[in-house]
């Protein structure tokens, strides 16, 4: 039997006032028992089209008419993860606060792929409703959806319930929609194919600061996530993000805006500092991780490349720091953060980073961006201190510090700074052995016992843009019982040594100057012939000087 109460409220309310009115039940509640169900099983699904909509509406009040609905709002989002192989979708409703009594409840997939639309019936065993939170008459209920490995470019989860005591009205939400009767539908949700904005907008870079707005039409993630770029350190840097959903033109959109603190990535290192010099910043993913349609972008942070030089290369050209630095990350910076920017240089061996300028007072350590960069020439402190780390086996990186005023505004990568410089192994004895007086006194040659491991490696650093020699010398020493004075002479590689330096080889740049070269020595003592008295119980020896310099005669460690 269908009654209606509002001939009966119009009456009283002209009879006895409007204060009857705040007497009587909520309207919601009214309607609850006032649903007639439809006949048999059919349910009118969205087969052709998707459904406009469901929204739902709530305020505070007795006399509130409250819309059943989906819920949508900041804190009440539609969203999706997976679990197992599975794909789950969830978002809140307003229903019957014992909705979960209700024994009419079914619910429906609409899938949208290539424009052609379908849909199917899920089994309840494949949802779960769960109250969320208790209102005087109605409940906020979470309804989860595993939707296995479902396939379509745009779905759309239906729900169905008309049940006369705890089911749904026959129009639903703030359109009051009849066309699918006792149905509460989703917005259409992106699900294998679905647009969003960010490509375009960062243009293949990130710095580190910049906002990102990210907006996409499928819902977002559960709200755990945190994790939107393939390294930790700017995941860890990550300043929100603030989330929010909205419906335009019946399709669901998420938004993120996320930016990154500048502060925090000036003190990392860890998967985002450069040791090549091949490209700018580091390559890294901008990932949404979304089960249904993964999305990731191919970004370059940070902007700086490594600096690898030598002493002889910088010797002939200081090294500037703006041949280091992307063109296209400055102008992305002082686009985005104004031209009225300076900067300071930061060096770290692996611990913390100090100012280049207040410890070396390099030239332009600091200045303005854009207009003033620091340059290396190969007499300055910091290229000096370069050197020594390096002769000590340790990394050196430098780090890009930009302000506005006094506030940190970015940070770039860190990149590895080089000085390269020339190795030069020679054995430690060239050893002779035992030789014949005979030999000595005749005349002749003797060649070295240990010939097999009696070799010279130079290591060419790749940067060095000199062509190099090898020299080698006899030293002088106080010892009478050198092999000169038995009229006997060292022969190197060819070459019959003397206290004046002689040229053994030479390393041509263009000629595989770079890398490392190993040489026989082939080392000799040519006699001459002694006639004077010996000494057979004595060791004679030479000690030997090598050098290794580059031909534009700057000094290179040995």
């Amino acid at each position: 039997m269908r009654i209606s109460f509002k001939p009966f409220l119009v009456l009283l309310s002209l009879i006895c006032g409007i204060g009857l009115v705040l007497s009587l039940p909520p309207t919601t509640v009214t309607k609850a028992a006032d649903i007639t169900p439809i006949s048999g099983s059919t349910v009118t699904w969205p087969t052709t089209a998707f459904a406009t909509w469901t929204e739902g509406y709530r305020e505070a009040g007795i006399t509130t008419r409250n819309k059943y609905g989906i819920m949508l709002n900041d804190n009440t989002p539609i969203a999706e993860y997976r679990d197992g192989n599975d794909i789950h979708v969830n978002y809140n409703i307003l229903a019957h606060i014992s909705w979960n009594k209700s024994s009419a409840t079914r619910y429906y997939v609409v899938t949208e792929t290539n424009g052609q639309i379908s849909g199917q019936e899920l089994d309840s065993g494949k949802v779960t409703r769960s109250k969320v939170q208790d209102f005087s008459r109605t409940a906020l209920w979470n309804v989860n959806f595993n939707l296995g490995n479902i396939k379509a470019d745009r779905i759309q989860l239906c729900i169905f319930d008309n049940d006369s005591s705890y089911g749904f009205w026959k129009t639903n939400g703030v359109a009051d929609d009849g066309t699918y009767p006792y149905v509460m539908s989703t917005p259409i949700l992106g699900w294998n194919s679905v647009q969003h904005d960010t490509l375009g907008q960062l243009s293949g870079h990130y710095y580190a600061g910049q906002s990102i707005s990210y907006e996409i039409t499928a819902p977002r993630l559960q709200t755990n996530f945190e994790s939107f770029f393939s390294t930790d350190a700017l995941n860890n840097a990550i300043d929100g993000p603030q989330v929010s959903q909205k419906v335009v033109a019946n399709a669901l959109q998420t938004k993120y805006i996320l930016k990154t603190d500048p502060s925090v990535l000036s003190t990392a290192m860890t998967g985002i500092t450069n040791t090549s010099g091949d490209q700018f910043g580091i390559p890294m993913q901008f990932e949404y991780p979304l089960p249904s349609a993964p999305q990731a972008i191919t970004l370059q942070y940070g902007g700086l490349k490594a600096m690898i030089s030598t002493q002889d290369t910088l010797a002939n050209k200081s090294l500037n720091t703006a041949d280091y630095f992307d063109p296209a990350m400055l102008k992305l910076i002082t686009q985005n953060l104004g031209t009225n920017l300076t900067y300071h240089w930061y060096y770290t061996t692996g611990k913390e980073f100090k100012d280049v300028a207040s410890d070396f007072g390099s030239n332009k350590a600091t200045g303005t961006l854009g207009a003033d960069w620091m340059t290396l020439a190969a007499n300055d402190r910091f290229v000096q201190y370069l050197a020594q780390q390096e002769n000590t086996g340790n990394k050196v990186y430098l780090q890009l510090r930009v302000y506005s005023g006094d506030s940190l505004v970015t940070v770039s990568n860190p990149a590895q700074i080089q000085l390269q410089i020339p190795v030069l192994k020679v054995p430690a004895v060239i050893d002779f052995g035992s030789i014949a007086a005979t030999t000595i006194y005749n005349g002749g040659s003797s060649s070295s016992q240990t010939a097999a491991t009696d070799t010279v490696s130079a290591y060419i650093p790749n940067a060095s843009t000199a062509n190099w020699q090898l020299t080698a010398a006899i030293t002088t020493t106080a010892t009478s019982h050198r092999i000169t004075t038995l009229n006997g002479h060292l022969e190197i590689m060819g070459q019959v040594l003397s206290t004046t330096p002689s040229t053994v080889a030479n390393f041509t740049q263009g000629n595989g100057a770079t890398g490392e070269f190993t040489h026989a020595l082939n080392a000799k003592v040519l006699w001459d012939g002694y006639h004077n008295s010996l000494d057979t119980t004595s060791n004679y020896q030479e000690n030997i000087t090598w050098n290794l310099t580059p031909q534009t005669n700057v000094a290179a460690s040995q």
